[in-house]
């Protein structure tokens, strides 16, 4: 297979129907995990939480991770455009702490604190209406459960065959914001009302 600007899951179905494998579901088959489910279910619940965005703010790779201070502009501009929704931010253990100290600043954003794996994540983005991510693991969960996306990428004339092969495979509505070398290059105003009011 040598197509070099075939996304990912079209690459696996090409090597199936080499394979003499026919009519293959391309859709994401994303895991679930019953005591996940349940405490985040209780943690919306006991916070009366409605009409979710979960927003992660880290990528794997250095170059993907906001500031605090560009955190703080992200949720200036999502809580200015839609205050009536509530804003979970994604968190890992090394990380939950610093957000943490971020969401204490806003009335209708929170941090699960509880938070210990990917399953934990998968859960919350279940229930949001919203994803708003840098890291391809979220933006793909969220496609994968057909969730409204805002994903941020490497300019894709920069990296033109990492776009090709991982952009979102979403059928819900998803929008793009490119950056050249650096996460904190995007500016949160870039991010438009009827892109988180749906």
């Amino acid at each position: 297979i040598d197509n070099q600007q075939l996304h990912f899951s079209k690459v696996y179905i090409n090597a199936l129907n080499l394979l003499g494998i026919a009519q293959v579901d391309s859709r994401y088959d994303i895991v679930r995990d019953d005591e996940s489910e349940r405490k985040i279910a209780e943690f919306i619940k006991y916070n009366n939480l409605q009409q979710i965005i979960a927003l992660n703010c880290f990528g794997a790779a250095r170059a993907r991770r906001f500031s605090d201070n560009n955190i703080r502009r992200l949720l200036d501009r999502l809580t200015s455009l839609c205050p009536q929704k509530s804003i979970i931010l994604l968190a890992y253990p090394q990380v939950t702490q610093q957000l943490a100290e971020i969401a204490k600043q806003y009335v209708n954003v929170m941090v699960y604190e509880n938070t210990q794996s990917i399953f934990d994540s998968i859960a919350i983005i279940r229930a949001a209406e919203t994803v708003i991510s840098p890291d391809t693991a979220i933006v793909h969960i969220a496609s994968g459960l057909e969730k409204n996306l805002i994903a941020f990428y490497q300019d894709k004339t920069l990296a033109p065959i990492n776009f090709a092969h991982w952009q979102p495979n979403n059928s819900a509505q998803t929008h793009i914001l490119f950056y050249q070398n650096h996460i904190n290059e995007i500016v949160a105003e870039d991010i438009q009302a009827d892109w988180v009011n749906v």
